[in-house]
């Protein structure tokens, strides 16, 4: 975690999630709410976790988790859930736990974060729609990991209408060939329909790359100063309802 937040610091970056399968457990809970305060002493990055949930879990075992979650409200170390892992499955098929964390997080937790990692590739187009579908109206803090394939204009519309942040992680997408050129990825459109969209990693270690390298593949989509502005509007409202929840 020290290591993670002196990495972030040299990119400028003030405040990160981190996705784990694990963080649910009592030692590696404990471990987190013991040393976050003294990274973000030492780096100026505050540092939070999602739990990260297979997308190919069944129902039965994600109770557990969920259950698990709903246990853990008052941590200040765990702030949402990452539903996350190969997009070879639909939204659907774990709507019924995105429901259920909605619901939980609209009385208990308002604010709460639910990631999904969904339109990554073109297998299931309704994946993006399906997560504002099951997550509807709750007050919960909506995250849509990739958002390359699937998202008609009415998808886009509903998106901005939300709030909703969709992560673009163009050197990720390039990387494992879910994006061959710069061109695809529709970043530009989501910007012009008003969606907020922030630039992401997925993962800096595993792709060697970090913010600037985004910016330099933000520009490579043809973006220009106004939407970067865009982008980093989003960002510092993301930051504010992180401040707030």
């Amino acid at each position: 975690l020290h290591q993670v937040g002196a990495d972030y610091a040299s990119m400028g970056v003030r405040y990160a999630e981190l996705s784990l399968g694990d963080v649910h457990l009592a030692g590696r809970l404990r471990a987190a709410e013991e040393e976050l305060p003294k990274v973000e002493a030492a780096t100026g990055v505050r540092l939070r976790f999602l739990l990260a949930i297979s997308r190919h879990d069944d129902f039965e075992w994600d109770q557990d988790l969920i259950d698990r979650v709903e246990a853990l409200a008052r941590s200040r170390a765990l702030v949402g859930v990452d539903f996350m892992g190969h997009e070879t499955n639909s939204t659907h098929a774990f709507g019924r736990q995105l429901q259920r964390l909605a619901d939980w997080a609209h009385q208990r937790r308002p604010g709460f974060v639910l990631r999904v990692h969904a339109g990554e590739n073109p297998a299931h187009p309704e994946n993006v729609r399906a997560a504002l579908e099951h997550v509807g109206a709750r007050d919960v803090c909506l995250r849509i990991g990739h958002g390359l394939f699937g998202v008609d204009d009415a998808t886009l519309d509903a998106l901005a209408q939300r709030g909703a942040f969709v992560e673009f992680n163009l050197n990720s997408n390039f990387a494992l060939n879910n994006i061959q050129t710069s061109a695809e990825a529709p970043l530009r459109r989501y910007l012009a329909r008003g969606v907020r969209c922030v630039l992401a990693t997925d993962g800096a270690g595993l792709y060697q790359t970090g913010l600037p390298f985004e910016v330099r593949a933000a520009r490579l989509c043809g973006m220009t100063d106004g939407e970067l502005k865009q982008v980093l509007e989003a960002e510092v409202a993301y930051l504010k309802q992180r401040e707030q929840a």
